[in-house]
């Protein structure tokens, strides 16, 4: 599936690296063609009605929300950034997660979310692990760093 990737729609974000998406959902629209290699995934996230923004007793969550498989490569960072509006949430669940060496303490690594200096929980660097899922909401400053995967890693791919 990584020759379907796209350039990611907000490019403009990355400050290193690589990151790139396999749109499903977006403004209201399925793309058939590509749920046709994940169906499972496009049937279970259209079952649920607040992927098409219809939240019972939140009227301003009337947008259809984005359903995307993100691949950000090791050695990709994300410039700090805010999401379009406060009435949805965003789900990470990590699929495969390369190991890395164990970054020095000023190096962060994995997502961050809320504004740095601010309440030390609220900005707290998490991350991301193969099948537990980061809810958070992308209204609020956030940013995303992955370093390049060990050796070992590396030399599996080839």
């Amino acid at each position: 599936m990584g020759q379907l990737f796209e350039l990611q729609m907000d490019h403009e974000l990355v400050t290193e690296g690589y990151w790139s998406e396999y749109l499903l959902y977006d403004d209201g629209q399925w793309f058939d063609h590509r749920c046709e290699i994940v169906p499972t995934i496009c049937q279970v996230m259209s079952s649920l009605a607040a992927v098409a923004g219809v939240v019972e007793g939140f009227d301003e969550a009337e947008a259809p929300g984005q359903i995307t498989i993100l691949r950000m490569e090791g050695g990709s960072s994300l410039a700090p950034h805010c999401g379009p509006r406060n009435s949805r949430l965003t789900a990470h669940l990590p699929l495969i997660v390369p190991e890395i060496e164990e970054p020095s303490v000023d190096e962060p690594v994995g997502l961050r979310v809320g504004e740095p200096g601010g309440e030390a929980a609220a900005a707290e660097w998490r991350r991301w692990e193969e099948g537990q899922v980061l809810i958070f909401d992308d209204s609020f400053e956030h940013e995303a760093r992955w370093p390049e995967a060990t050796e070992e890693v590396n030399q599996s791919r080839h």
